[in-house]
């Protein structure tokens, strides 16, 4: 379970922002900015540059990037208080502010060791800010107010005295003071080197990164509902690539194992059709072979009357004939598509050869006296190569 929620955190907190300080000067409005990566344990500044509005601001940035606000200057109210005292934000803020409507106010209260501080904006101009970001094309996932709030990390980095553009400012201290002079000396923070009046927004950004993934929003409701649906549709848009190849793949699969059936199916089809075939031609010879027994049973009588009558027939060729074939009900039609066959009834088929015609017109005489010859009929009698003996082609009708 901590694993996964190590993971969802890897896809929904940003790994690049832009902190930036929106200063209510007492030159005029001042927008000071850095682009900050987190790679792994290390926080690094791509970008630091200064904007005169947030448009401008907007067009130096991509659209999805988040933003880290931090509001300073003469707007913002700082007042410290007793850590000693454990009361809740609104308390702190009532005895802080007594004579402000407290409705009016969005604040925010800092931890500074012996003492705390309680910084006030009015919900108004938060708000304003907030419309130009949104119209800008840019999610602030984080408000911040004043400067007290990233002391801490100034001292933690080795910094105890500093002028930051307009701030003068004592960490160890806990003092800060809006002062009419500007300065932009670069600052020695860690291993980077800023110039200074962008050091508050690059403390903005890493307050914001060290709080992860504790962070539960810092701003009014609109900028924590920012944040969670900025969070769902990075980890969207970063998961979107991977469910795509996903849906691929399983669409592939999918294709290769109703192919794989597919192709089963038809083969089994194919056979279905083929043992139909089968059975279907059985089913026309089993039909034939009874048709000619009942053929036979009906018309040839029994097994001795047929061996009669060959052995009769055998009795009655003379010498001069020889004999080729007996065909007792020769075959007259095969009708191939009901796989049927068609006999003629009460028939016989005889085939030889003789040397003398004279002997076989002896032997015809011979055979139409017997008891089951009905009629002779010569089918064909000779050789067009005219050779010895000739043959000879009957057809005998039988009274069976």
């Amino acid at each position: 379970m901590r694993k996964a929620i190590e993971i969802w955190h890897r896809l929904t907190f940003p790994k690049v922002l832009v902190s930036v300080e929106y200063c209510f000067s007492p030159e005029g409005k001042q927008l000071n900015a850095t682009v900050l990566k987190k790679d792994k344990k290390e926080i690094k500044v791509l970008k630091a540059f200064a904007a005169r509005t947030i448009d401008e601001l907007a067009s130096q940035l991509g659209k999805d990037i988040p933003v880290v606000l931090n509001i300073t200057g003469k707007r913002v109210l700082s007042r410290k208080r007793s850590t000693s005292i454990e009361e809740t934000l609104d308390e702190q803020a009532k005895r802080a502010f007594p004579n402000m409507n407290l409705e009016e106010l969005y604040f925010q209260e800092e931890d500074q060791g012996m003492h705390g501080v309680v910084s006030a904006v009015r919900l108004d101009t938060a708000e304003a800010l907030l419309t130009e970001f949104r119209q800008a094309q840019l999610s602030v996932i984080a408000l911040y107010i004043s400067v007290f709030g990233v002391l801490p990390l100034l001292k933690a980095l080795g910094v105890n005295q500093a002028h930051l553009g307009y701030h003068q400012v004592k960490a160890e201290e806990g003092e800060v003071e809006l002062v009419q002079t500007y300065n932009t000396e670069e600052l020695a923070l860690g291993n980077e080197r800023l110039e200074a009046d962008k050091v508050p927004a690059f403390l903005g950004g890493l307050k914001f990164f060290m709080q992860l993934p504790e962070y539960e929003g810092a701003g009014p409701g609109d900028v924590h509902t920012r944040f969670e649906e900025w969070r769902f549709v990075h980890a969207y848009k970063k998961l979107l690539p991977a469910m795509a190849i996903g849906l691929l793949v399983l669409l592939l699969s999918s294709f290769m194992v109703f192919n794989h059936y597919y192709t089963k199916n038809q083969a089994l089809l194919s056979g279905m059709a083929g043992a139909r075939a089968s059975i279907k031609t059985l089913e026309g010879l089993k039909q034939s072979v009874l048709a000619k027994e009942d053929f036979l049973l009906h018309n040839a009588g029994s097994k001795e009357n047929l061996t009669l009558m060959c052995d009769q027939l055998a009795a009655s060729v003379p010498g001069a004939v020889s004999l080729d074939a007996l065909t007792l009900f020769p075959l007259v039609k095969r009708h191939k598509r009901e796989h049927l066959f068609e006999f003629a009834q009460t028939s016989l088929e005889i085939k030889g050869k003789c040397s003398r015609y004279s002997e076989l017109q002896g032997w015809l005489v011979s055979i139409n006296q017997l008891p089951f010859v009905k009629e002779i009929m010569i089918l064909g009698y000779g050789d067009s190569e005219k050779q010895e003996p000739e043959k000879f082609h009957l057809l005998l009708k039988l009274d069976i």
